[in-house]
């Protein structure tokens, strides 16, 4: 297979599930972290891949909840062709170059809706920065990125959902 071969998918549904942000702790010129955290639930009888995101905005990476500045989540469910083919036993195997096109596409989508919401706050300047796809997929799948002896593509590892 081509290692530019992105198999056929499609946004399905985009939608935003919260917002929060705390201006009160709010500190001039102070650094704010920002956090991606995901959770990502494979359907293969109806070709769905929910990809939900995290953002959350702290001053620290060990915050408590009552110090979180900002907290976001947001869906983006695509329908992918016949995502059963990519099923091995208890899990589905993705091409990895479809799996840091739905990454790209959501954190695309978050980066908008959060710009959008955060407008008139005192955030309205942490915006979301342009990230390495690639780099955050194997965050999130730390050890599911496998590299082939045969140099294929690297490949997804991911356990089915419900």
């Amino acid at each position: 297979m081509d290692d530019k071969y992105i198999p056929a998918f499609r946004i399905k549904r985009i939608k935003q599930f919260s917002f929060l942000t705390n201006e009160s702790l709010a500190e001039k010129d102070k650094f704010v972290n920002i956090q991606f955290q995901n959770n990502t639930i494979y359907y293969g009888d109806t070709n769905l891949v929910d990809l939900t995101l995290r953002v959350l905005y702290t001053y620290d990476t060990k915050t408590p909840p009552d110090t979180i500045l900002v907290d976001f989540h947001v869906q983006n469910l695509f329908e992918v062709n016949d995502l059963k083919q990519y099923k091995r036993d208890t899990e589905f195997i993705l091409p990895v170059n479809l799996i840091i096109a739905m990454l790209s596409v959501s954190i695309s989508h978050s980066r908008a809706l959060l710009t959008f919401n955060l407008a008139g706050t005192v955030y309205q300047d942490s915006i979301l920065p342009i990230v390495d796809p690639i780099e955050v997929g194997k965050a999130f799948y730390p050890n599911m990125f496998i590299k082939k002896l045969d140099e294929k593509p690297y490949e997804v590892k991911v356990k089915k959902g419900r």
